[in-house]
């Protein structure tokens, strides 16, 4: 920024894990922290903390932020506060986007909503009023230019086939709200590719509008809530079904407001939410994923990340965020299994809830190691593997960067062999 460059940040209301306090150590040095609240609107919206805003010298009429994280300025005057929200409930909570001169020209913008550039659904992010615009003329105006040479796009691809016909098929499932590999950068995009490049086909689909046996492969990307039954009873009729989670999965505990917002967008209840969705995909196979999250010792915080290590090669791959998984004793003995990769042994352990603690003011450190830690001579089961089933307690096993990495070879071969 001192040599006139632009640094845009998307903060969040929440504080899961401590995210909120690592992003206000980022921002608090030019005057403006991230509240750990959210504000609604008096507008119509699909949820009432789904705010409007208006930037009227933007071009911006109606840009829509999803449960904004407040911003809180300690000088308004060194500020240029570009976007609160409409009609907002709380007007001391208002202010959701502001821009400050670190330079000649405004070149350090705040948003307080990360949702708003998603791009896998058309009701949420991008494409909904005038989010396009709103990070246009945010771009614009970090460059210090009138106006970009091209516009800006975000995308979206739904389907990507493989160049050669008649090749396998693999599934991306969808239901359940499922992530899905929807955009250029969506962390799914390397897999995607790397079965491409194997003459896989790979469509992304309801069970309900495929026929399952025509896949030699059927992904499972985490889950937020219970998929139907009768794509439940499809699953199982998978050649091979890859189910993988994410480790905080107390999420909707720890968020009703998420609950909520999920349950209105789809109209109906989810009676098991806040239980892990894919153990219902797995049902009858004598695995479980454990509500829990594998932390460890961590560097500048960064508990979440630990490790592990596939069991025939003792090769390290980074976790992040992942689970651990559960099997029957019986299951154990009879040899229809394989544990394909532990965490490390004595460097990780699983906990309940990530949700900080905050006594006066200030979180508490409540992540600390059990005291039998060092006696634990083997790790926790992360990847098992059945003749038909693939269960994997991290989905970032399978993003970009673990894909990419010296592990990714072991990990497509764990998949397709």
């Amino acid at each position: 920024m001192g040599k006139g460059g632009g640094v845009l940040i998307f903060v969040e209301h929440d504080n899961t894990a401590g995210n909120a306090e690592f992003q206000n150590q980022l921002i608090k040095e030019y005057g403006v922290v991230a509240d750990f609240s959210t504000n609604r609107t008096r507008l119509p919206a699909l949820s009432e903390y789904w705010t409007w805003l208006q930037v009227p010298e933007w071009g911006v009429e109606r840009a829509q932020f999803f449960m904004p994280a407040p911003l809180k300025i300690e000088d308004r005057g060194a500020f240029q506060i570009i976007g609160e929200i409409s009609e907002p409930e709380d007007e001391s909570k208002a202010i959701v986007v502001a821009g400050k001169k670190v330079n000649h020209h405004v070149n350090f913008i705040v948003m307080g909503d990360a949702e708003m550039v998603w791009n896998g659904k058309p009701f949420i992010g991008i494409e909904t009023g005038d989010n396009q615009r709103l990070m246009e003329k945010a771009v614009v105006t970090l460059a210090g230019v009138e106006h970009l040479a091209e516009p800006l796009r975000i995308e979206s691809i739904v389907n990507k086939k493989a160049a050669t016909a008649g090749g396998d098929r693999v599934l991306f499932v969808r239901d359940g709200y499922s992530l899905v590999p929807r955009t250029e950068n969506c962390q799914l995009l390397e897999l995607t590719e790397q079965l491409i490049n194997r003459n896989y086909t790979v469509d992304v689909a309801y069970v309900e509008e495929v026929s399952i046996e025509d896949y030699c492969l059927v992904f499972v990307f985490n889950p937020l809530v219970k998929i139907e039954q009768l794509s439940l009873e499809k699953l199982t009729e998978a050649n091979r079904l890859v189910v993988l989670v994410d480790g905080q999965t107390d999420f909707f505990k720890a968020e009703p407001v998420a609950l909520e917002v999920m349950e209105e967008l789809a109209g109906r209840e989810f009676l098991h939410a806040t239980e892990i969705p894919a153990n219902a995909v797995i049902s009858g196979k004598g695995l479980r994923f454990n509500s829990s999250t594998l932390v460890g010792p961590g560097e500048e915080n960064n508990f979440l990340v630990t490790r592990g290590l596939f069991t025939d090669s003792n090769k390290a791959v980074t976790l992040n965020r992942a689970g651990t998984i559960e099997i029957e004793e019986g299951l154990k003995e009879s040899g229809e299994l394989k544990v394909v990769m532990r965490s490390e042994p004595q460097a990780s352990w699983p906990m309940k809830s990530l949700t900080p603690i905050i006594v006066k003011g200030e979180p508490l450190n409540h992540f600390a190691p059990p005291e039998d830690l060092e006696s634990r001579e083997t790790g926790y089961p992360v990847v098992v593997k059945t003749e038909r089933l693939i269960a994997m307690a991290d989905v970032s096993l399978l993003f970009n960067p673990t894909v990419r990495s010296k592990a990714g070879p072991e990990l497509l071969r764990m998949i397709i062999d």
